[in-house]
């Protein structure tokens, strides 16, 4: 029996190969037929992962999405600085330079969030409106109100741009909570989406 260490909770190949885990990881694979460190972690309860991922592609993957893929990108990247997580970070900024189309201001960009600077010369004023935005839901989720979405609006986001906004946010609280608290570890695996 071999122990893959990913996570603080091993997964063995008995585990792996049970055919619900099987069917699981059938649903969760990438393009190249992998299945993600983070996910193969939850291989002993399976079943919510499974759930979770469809909502993640829907929220982050979808090309008819509201948000520009680039600026959704952008929001988690955020969020896993906010709260710390590497794996989510490392996966979502290459998926965020790959989108943007230019490496140097993208790579910028994500330097900028890494030192708290919205003040940024390449952030706009809607990008650096949702960022603002996000970093208050992400840190005080308690005191948001209406003036936060009002002032969305006024930066130029309609309601759909900010319903998403808010998915991606909030689901990236989840995500990051999810793979700090098992220790999850990219191991090997290949970078984001496009690499």
């Amino acid at each position: 029996m071999t122990t893959k260490q990913f996570s603080w909770i091993p997964v063995t190949e008995d585990v792996e190969a049970e055919a619900g885990v099987q069917a699981a990881y059938d649903v969760l694979r990438r393009e190249d037929g992998s299945v993600h460190n983070l996910y193969r972690a939850f291989a002993h309860f399976p079943a919510p992962v499974v759930a979770a991922d469809r909502f993640y592609r829907d929220v982050m993957h979808t090309p008819e999405s509201p948000l520009p893929l680039w600026l959704a990108e952008l929001l988690s990247v955020d969020v896993a600085i906010l709260n710390g997580c590497t794996y989510a970070q490392t996966h979502h900024a290459a998926n965020f330079v790959h989108l943007f189309g230019d490496d140097a201001v993208a790579g910028r960009m994500v330097e900028a969030l890494e030192r708290g600077d919205l003040e940024a010369v390449e952030f706009d004023r809607k990008t650096r409106s949702l960022l603002e935005f996000g970093r208050k839901l992400t840190r005080f989720p308690d005191s948001m109100d209406s003036a936060d979405i009002e002032r969305l609006r006024r930066a130029g986001l309609n309601d759909a741009e900010i319903s998403q906004a808010v998915q991606v946010t909030a689901s990236f609280a989840y995500w990051t909570r999810f793979i700090n608290a098992m220790g999850i570890d990219i191991a090997g695996e290949k970078v984001g989406k496009y690499g």
